[in-house]
């Protein structure tokens, strides 16, 4: 099931979205989560980036006190070189450095695709339209 399926149909209680642009951001409980490709241990500066809305849910989900409040929370998926996933990882980031890091259990090569190909389960699609495109004129009809 796509997460903002499972969040739009109310799926899991706990999972929720902040942020539906490209930079994605949800929540898991209150906790903000955003999602980067590359290495846990070596984050970039982009993947460092918070938005507005994910300091803000942070500011209500943690305390002052707490040293949750200024960590960036993400999973890292990790790639092999033709983009098949190796590993992913729940990571805390703070200044570049996942202070906290954590495996997240997954079936390798359970046929969900590579990061950036299509899966490879078959999809049913209509048959494309196939014809002569119009050429314009020079007057434009």
């Amino acid at each position: 099931m796509h997460p903002l399926r499972a969040v739009d149909d109310g799926t899991y209680d706990w999972l929720d979205v902040i942020d539906r642009t490209l930079q994605l951001i949800f929540t898991i409980g209150e906790v903000p989560v955003r999602i980067y490709r590359g290495e846990a241990e070596e984050p970039t500066d982009r993947t460092m980036r918070q938005s507005l809305n994910e300091l803000r849910q942070l500011g209500f989900s943690f305390d002052k006190r707490d040293e949750g409040r200024d960590l960036a929370f993400r999973f890292a998926v990790e790639t092999d070189i033709d983009g098949s996933v190796l590993a992913v990882k729940f990571v805390g980031l703070r200044g570049g450095t996942a202070i906290l890091n954590w495996n997240v259990p997954i079936e390798i090569g359970s046929g969900s695709g590579a990061v950036g190909r299509p899966a490879t389960e078959s999809v049913e699609l209509d048959a494309p339209f196939i014809g002569v495109r119009e050429r314009k004129t020079e007057t434009g009809e």
